[in-house]
């Protein structure tokens, strides 16, 4: 039978969202959207050997474990000794210890979930680990545990084991991830980054019901509790692909010292702070940006150039705080002074370091450094090979200037070298690098030359200056800019809130970045081409699709806000595609129909 047939008609409409703002999720992978817990032995602010009535969630989500009886609270240690790189664990005595997280709507009716322990058995009964049930046999939503000497994840009763076993002498990384968008293989059990279990599982989703998650039980009546230490748990609301897992997998091992064996795909050398990554597994499957959490460092994959095995880039830095230095620049003429903070970047493919071809685009944060950046002057890129190397060196044709408080260096494969990286301010004549930041000045045509102004304070236009590709457009506020032409290509565009690009019905347009908090008004059913991942994310910009006539969304659209704002109410705008709102929807004039009378294919709006 034929879909249902919606139609919304509307002079204004307004569908608002109210989550709160995202926090980076560990490594720079997701945010606290997706990962909605996230417990931390070393959060715990106790004396060894102390009972845990309340375990805090660093996902900031609010989903703290809690245990009210006294008898029933587990034990805070304050070094699990070289297990766990001597980090704090907590301790759960495989009789009555086990706490509860309170059941939300986070935690409930989900397409996909991923649970990660740093845990170490003391013994190897049938045991919990994580689970939400009223039983095994009733609204068993998801269970993470261990039975018959192996590891086992059950989602909607449906269980699998790992292939392996766990001993009692050693620490490890285990999880349990499912997905129901996949085809095939839907539920996976991991063991120190190898996958070692799968199966099928009919089952796309993850119900609901009103059991807490339990952490270290199974069930009221059901005293097979965990025994044994935990150093972290993670658990995310969605299935995390093997890119991403594998980055969160480095993260912890390399933090609590755990072997992973060849799954380990970055060597810290003491810059081991913040550590984030991005890459693939196989070309389809990655993690092409960061998210935060790197310090005042993002990565992101440039010209679609993850494309190998295991081919991944890494950073981590030492703990050396933010500042200026006038250090280590030896020789680099009108390089005076640079960041402080120093960060080891690594890339690797397939095990081999600096192997494979990798372009990356490297961004320094100022905000989140707290450095008051230059918009006179460009950045330039500083390495050296070796830690102890006394100079830094300067990459060469390789400059930023700043954009929305971001300085992006976009790297090519041949300039990419594993080693130390840091920038500094280049205080020199630099019209001869010919990489540009156009800022509006008034509201006009994007080819109207009195429009622009570079960081020099000269006229010009972004498509047609010589390095186009490279520049940076910044749309100020209050200023409408409008596009006539098709294949407008750029660096990096910022539209600041109060802003607005008009693209109208041009097409083939490609920036490296699209962001800011202000509008891009669209006629049709096109966005342009390039990473908009924080201007589509929540906190991000207006989206507006306007004009006369009828047009559809044939592929799956993300928006922060969406406005439709057609011309009238015979003009339409028909959802064929899943569509993701994560602030505010508003229909202010027009029809919007929710599939066409004739397709056979679910839609979701969400």
């Amino acid at each position: 039978h034929r879909k249902c047939l919606v139609i919304i008609l509307l002079a204004i409409a307004s569908l608002s969202a109210h989550a709160q703002p995202s926090n980076p999720g560990i490594g720079g992978v997701l945010t606290s959207d997706e990962k909605v817990i996230w417990l931390r032995a070393g959060d715990l602010t106790l004396d060894d050997n102390d009972p845990v009535g309340l375990w805090p969630d660093f996902s900031q989500n609010g989903n703290a474990a809690t245990q009210t009886n006294s008898t029933s609270q587990p034990l805070y240690i304050s070094s699990g000794g070289s297990e766990f790189n001597n980090h704090p664990v907590v301790r759960f005595n495989g009789n009555s210890h086990f706490m509860e997280i309170a059941s939300n709507d986070q935690l409930n009716n989900m397409d996909g979930l991923t649970i990660l322990f740093v845990m170490k058995l003391d013994g190897t009964g049938t045991q919990a680990f994580l689970t939400k049930r009223a039983n095994h046999n009733n609204q068993n939503r998801f269970g993470f545990l261990y039975h018959q000497n192996r590891i086992r994840f059950d989602v909607e009763a449906v269980d699998q084991s790992s292939n392996v076993p766990l001993n009692t002498t050693s620490s490890f990384i285990i999880g349990g991830m499912f997905n129901g968008n996949l085809s095939g293989n839907r539920q996976f059990v991991f063991r120190n980054g190898t996958q070692v279990g799968s199966r099928t599982n009919n089952n796309t989703h993850i119900g609901t019901n009103n059991e807490p998650v339990r952490l270290g039980r199974f069930n009221d009546g059901d005293d097979r509790n965990l025994n044994g230490e935990v150093a972290e748990v993670l658990m995310y609301r969605t299935g995390l692909n093997n890119a991403q897992r594998l980055i969160v997998e480095n993260v912890l091992a390399i933090k609590y010292g755990i072997d992973i064996g060849t799954n380990q795909m970055f060597s810290p050398e003491g810059y081991d702070q913040d550590i984030i990554g991005v890459g693939t597994t196989d070309g389809i499957q990655e993690h092409s940006e960061t998210s935060g959490g790197g310090g005042g460092l993002y990565l992101s994959e440039r010209d679609n150039g993850f494309n190998e095995i295991n081919e991944f880039v890494f950073a981590g830095h030492s703990g050396l705080g933010h500042g200026i230095s006038t250090t280590g620049l030896g020789n680099i003429e009108d390089v005076d002074e640079r960041w402080n903070r120093v960060w080891r970047i690594e890339r690797r493919t397939n095990g081999v370091v600096d192997g494979g071809n990798t372009p990356v685009s490297i961004i320094f944060d100022f905000e989140e450094a707290a450095i008051t950046p230059s918009y006179d002057n460009v950045y330039v890129l500083l390495h050296k090979l070796n830690e102890g190397d006394a100079d830094f060196t300067m990459v060469p044709s390789v400059y930023a200037s700043v954009a929305g408080d971001r300085a992006t260096f976009n790297l090519p494969d041949e300039l990419f070298k594993t080693g130390y990286y840091t920038i500094g301010e280049f205080t020199g004549d630099a019209s001869e690098f010919m990489i540009k930041t156009w800022t509006s000045q008034i509201t006009g045509n994007w080819n109207n030359s009195l429009v622009w102004k570079d960081q020099y304070g000269n006229n010009g236009t972004p498509s047609t200056s010589a390095t186009k590709e490279y520049d940076n457009i910044v749309i100020k506020n209050g200023h409408t800019i409008t596009i006539t032409d098709d294949n407008y290509i750029n660096n990096d565009l910022f539209i600041a809130e109060g802003g607005i690009l008009n693209i109208g019905n041009t097409l083939g347009h490609h920036w490296g970045s699209i962001r800011g908090q202000g509008r891009i008004r669209i006629i049709g059913d096109y966005f342009p081409e390039g990473n908009a991942t924080q201007f589509t994310s929540q906190g991000g910009g207006i989206t507006e699709y306007y004009g006369n006539g009828a047009f559809s969304f044939e592929e799956n659209r993300t928006f922060n806000h969406l406005y439709v704002n057609l011309n009238n109410l015979s003009s339409s705008l028909t959802l064929l595609a899943d569509l993701t709102i994560n602030g505010n929807f508003h229909i202010d004039r027009g029809t919007f129909y929710i599939n066409d009378n004739s397709s056979t294919v679910s839609r979701r709006i969400r």
